[in-house]
């Protein structure tokens, strides 16, 4: 699934916001008590609820309060893509992302990616919508019928969440494919199916985005932050890094301190 126009905003709540995507999909999180009109329906969202539209639904939410704030984005799809989307469990109504555990964690991430104007982040937000969706799909998902394709696409589901949720839960692909059911080689392939990316590249990215969150927000020396990350050398996480963001970790944190 490719997402052809992602765009993120922030806005303050005045007097209340609307919204009618016709060509295109909305993802919402509030962070803050709202009233909501979805489908004509009125609905009381709490702080961190979601709100998922197909094109064509119409939304308006309203704040309790003057400060509540929240992220958006939009973004359009193919015929075959509105098909992979259209056969996700998403949700009908808006929910509270307690249903999602990682959900917020991961829309922090994407909003992270549109403000750091980091080299790779274009090709990251493809990804991270993906991720979002597939996890917002098996949130509150009955696991299926063992040894169907339909347990294999879930056990996908759950390993790419808890990547998403700690980059150390399996570090090699032998380790995912294990969890999987699958071997190395067909797990590979339906990974790379499913997701648009491979493991491997996957997993560095998740890393990486957790590096630099780490980089920017704490003042703990970079072998830590490669022990965190789950590397088995800091030399492997210094040669990555510098591919991957053109400076070492030492200059993107200075680069990020000098930038405020």
């Amino acid at each position: 699934m490719i997402l052809h126009r992602i765009e993120w905003k922030k806005p303050l709540f005045l007097s209340g916001i609307s919204f009618a995507p016709e060509n295109e999909y909305l993802f919402l999180l509030s962070e803050g008590r709202t009233r909501c009109c979805f489908e004509a329906e009125y609905y009381n969202l709490e702080a961190q609820g979601l709100v998922f539209c197909k094109p064509g639904q119409r939304l308006s939410l309203k704040p309790e309060n003057d400060s509540a704030v929240i992220s958006y984005c939009t973004f359009g799809a193919n015929s075959e893509e509105v098909s992979t989307i259209a056969s996700l469990p998403l949700p009908e109504r808006p929910c509270p992302t307690a249903l999602y555990p990682l959900l917020a964690n991961l829309v922090q991430n994407m909003y992270f990616l549109f403000l750091s104007g980091d080299r790779y982040r274009m090709e990251k937000e493809d990804l991270y919508i993906r991720v979002v969706l597939y996890s917002i799909a098996s949130g509150d998902e009955e696991p299926p019928e063992p040894n169907t394709p339909a347990a294999t696409r879930y056990r996908l589901r759950q390993l790419q969440k808890a990547l998403s949720d700690d980059p150390k839960s399996f570090p090699t692909v032998a380790s995912a494919a294990a969890y999987v059911g699958l071997s190395e080689s067909w797990f590979k392939h339906l990974y790379r199916q499913y997701f648009g990316i491979s493991f491997s590249d996957n997993l560095i990215h998740i890393r990486l985005d957790r590096a630099c969150k780490m980089l920017w927000s704490t003042d703990w020396p970079i072998e830590r932050i490669s022990h965190e990350l789950g590397y088995s050398a800091e030399t492997l996480f210094y040669r990555q890094f510098r591919r991957h963001m053109g400076m070492t970790p030492s200059e993107y944190r200075q680069q990020r301190a000098t930038s405020f």
